[in-house]
């Protein structure tokens, strides 16, 4: 009985060691601060241009579907850069449209959490909007342009620093994925 006891103890002992350098194997990988993969345009095509192309969603001219565009990322040195270049971007397309007001200014961050991506724009965005729809296109906008970004796969919407259930017509309190049938 003392030998089978024992044998069970080293045994025991032995899985011990094992969980224990498995243990801190991965928590060394999870102390470490993970790099987002290099983030990438889902396009058919890749131009010749330096840095990283996109593409941005906006309204058509008559303003009932999104259409879109080419984009270069000129500064692709840190993903707050991108984030912040791409929100830039889908803005200056919308004020290009006439969807936003080319007289004010307006706010945008991102912040990622994996593959969601938080987006803090400035509420003059949507005031902008005169109907559902229109604020539909303006969501949509930054969603789809973001969601074609390899790494991001949902978006929240945070107004002015704060989370909210409704801008003007829409609710905006969850997260959003890309809807390329609008």
């Amino acid at each position: 009985m003392n030998k089978k006891l024992m044998a069970l103890c080293g045994i025991l002992v032995g899985i011990a060691v094992v969980l224990g350098v498995v243990s801190n194997k991965i928590n060394q990988e999870s102390a470490t601060i993970k790099k987002i993969p290099v983030l990438e345009s889902k396009r058919d095509e890749i131009t010749e241009n330096i840095g990283t192309a996109v593409y941005i969603y906006m309204p058509n001219d008559n303003r009932f579907k999104l259409t879109k565009t080419a984009f270069d990322i000129k500064d692709t040195s840190t993903r707050e850069a991108i984030l912040k270049e791409v929100s830039q971007g889908v803005i200056d397309k919308l004020m290009e449209k006439g969807v936003l007001s080319k007289d004010e200014k307006y706010e945008s961050t991102g912040y990622l959490d994996g593959k969601d991506l938080y987006l803090d724009l400035s509420s003059n965005i949507f005031a902008q909007a005169k109907s559902a729809k229109e604020e539909v296109l303006i969501i949509y906008s930054f969603v789809n342009t973001f969601c074609g970004i390899d790494g991001i796969d949902r978006v929240k919407f945070i107004i002015d620093g704060r989370t909210g259930k409704r801008v003007n017509f829409i609710n905006i309190d969850g997260f959003y994925k890309a809807n390329m049938v609008i």
